[in-house]
């Protein structure tokens, strides 16, 4: 089978090899607040592993959760000069007491209101669409989600269940989907369904030089 498209999600603290894929990396806010979601110091890390493999094509993929949805805006800031591109989505709870989970209402609008400002502002950068950043204002694309649109791997190449944050068991824990944030989901939704076009921008974004003005990163 021929694919057209290959991406691997990774949280980045490895050597990055190039072989024709595209790495969206895990970035969940600003240093401080990374480091404390993910529970270790691998901020300086990951940055310093995406400097020293400049022919790898990056996409930054922030998850917006109750922690760290302040900091989207500098979070674009941070990784302009660095990666190729960046893409939002929200955090999707397994548990209904997830206290990551940013519920649907006036905190989590005003949020989705600032990132299509900051589309605006990098064109060239977010790779979200409008339409797609404002389903994640409800649920109600979700009875609908394209799940059947991807194949989704783990690390040992085993296919997963139906969506791309579950595992490989079939008796395992699912997420609540009436409470999915998952971009790709959201992304492939507003493709087939609401018919946007907007998603053209993506090749302008995949075209984007980065800019590497340094081999270290200043801290």
């Amino acid at each position: 089978m021929k694919w057209k498209t290959v991406s691997i999600v990774i949280n980045g603290t490895l050597p990055l090899v190039n072989f024709g894929v595209r790495y969206f990396i895990s970035i969940d806010g600003t240093e401080t607040i990374h480091d404390i979601i993910r529970g270790m110091p691998v901020y300086k890390k990951i940055k310093q592993n995406v400097i020293d493999h400049p022919e790898a094509h990056v996409v930054i993929n922030m998850t917006v959760n109750t922690l760290n949805y302040e900091c989207v805006e500098q979070v674009v800031r941070d990784w302009y000069g660095y990666a190729r591109g960046l893409t939002f989505q929200f955090h999707t709870p397994f548990s209904h007491d997830d206290r990551l989970w940013l519920p649907y209402g006036n905190l989590r609008d005003r949020t989705i209101d600032k990132m299509l400002r900051l589309k605006e502002d990098y064109p060239d950068f977010i790779a979200n669409t409008s339409k797609q950043l404002n389903l994640f204002r409800d649920w109600k694309w979700t009875v609908n989600c394209p799940k059947w649109f991807f194949v989704n791997l783990d690390a040992s190449g085993r296919t997963k269940q139906s969506c791309v944050i579950s595992g490989t068991d079939e008796n395992g824990v699912s997420p609540i989907c009436e409470r999915c944030g998952i971009g790709c989901y959201a992304g492939a939704y507003s493709g087939l369904f609401l018919s946007d076009t907007e998603w053209f921008r993506m090749f302008k974004v995949a075209r984007r030089a980065v800019p590497f003005k340094n081999k270290h990163v200043s801290w």
